[in-house]
């Protein structure tokens, strides 16, 4: 029995990691082209403990001690108020900041525009360390970064701006972006309509940034891996089933963000392609194993 904690990209690819209950060694799966077979144990969600940082701006998670279930979220309310991380998202509106957060907060920032699979886009906030890593995370095809800040304050004052003035979401949900490929646009256009939200956004920043920002350039673009190529051209559908219940067993072809390309057999022993969100596997405890599991022949969209 293992608890699964998420899909981490620290090393820049798709790893599912893992653990037991209190420690904080973690384990690591790479998901390229592996068969990834488990058993959900029952319905119960379990604390993934919280993140704090050190004097030197990094930050790590810290097991929950008791092993809490969680009705919601990632963390119980004793390690939800522990958390230093939630105090990034207002430290730009006043909020008092413990130290260390303030070291982390103190590096230079930048401010991006992600767009994904089917053309939707959203604008976002990342360190300078973790440019590439955090895109990876968000599994968004291509973003471009429009302005680099002194600060992370700043930056985050920046994008509540362009938010509010542009009508940009600041956020996407897990399902939503695993939904977005299964109406994925042809690269080019993607990327056509990120240049151009991307432009929007410079033309408004001109007018509302000092001298604590400069505007850039510098675009990022996924790996144009088999999650891209192999998924246009080829029939694919929403996964059959509820990720959180029963057994699975996945060949994975490829991983963006929480998302995961995979081929599954049906009970006449054709193969399909499903689109499976892995994010709600979160805090849930599985049992490692090529389970026997039967898959239904017509493919079903429960999104």
């Amino acid at each position: 029995m293992v608890l699964v904690r998420g899909i981490d990209w620290s090393t820049g690819q798709g790893n599912l990691e893992f653990g037991d209950d209190s420690s904080a060694q973690f384990s690591y799966l790479d998901l390229r082209n592996a068969r990834v077979g488990f058993r959900v144990l029952d319905e119960r969600k379990w604390c993934l403990g919280y993140f704090v940082f050190d004097d030197g701006g990094r930050f790590w998670t810290v097991p929950c001690k008791t092993n809490e279930n969680v009705a919601k979220g990632r963390s119980c309310s004793r390690c939800a108020g522990l958390d230093e991380s939630t105090f990034l998202h207002n430290a730009h509106l006043g909020r008092s900041t413990p130290l260390n957060v303030r070291t982390y907060l103190s590096q230079p920032h930048w401010l991006y525009i992600a767009t994904f699979a089917n053309g939707e886009s959203k604008v976002g906030t990342v360190s300078d360390e973790r440019k590439t890593t955090r895109l990876q995370e968000q599994g968004a095809v291509i973003a471009r970064f429009v302005a680099r800040t002194s600060d992370g304050l700043h930056v985050r004052e920046l994008e509540d701006q362009v938010s509010a003035a542009l009508c940009i979401r600041q956020s996407m949900g897990s399902n939503r972006k695993a939904l977005s490929w299964l109406s994925a646009l042809p690269f080019n256009q993607i990327d056509g309509l990120n240049r151009a939200m991307s432009a929007t956004v410079s033309d408004f920043l001109l007018t509302s940034i000092d001298s604590r920002a400069v505007l850039a350039k510098e675009t990022w673009r996924t790996t144009p891996d088999a999650f891209f190529t192999q998924t246009l051209p080829l029939e694919r559908f929403a996964y059959p089933r509820e990720i959180t219940v029963g057994a699975h067993v996945l060949d994975v072809v490829a991983v963006k963000g929480q998302s995961a390309l995979c081929s599954v057999l049906d009970r006449q022993l054709k193969r399909h392609q499903y689109i499976v969100n892995l994010a709600p596997l979160a805090g849930r405890k599985v049992e490692p194993g090529l389970f026997s599991v039967e898959y239904e022949d017509v493919p079903m969209t429960l999104f």
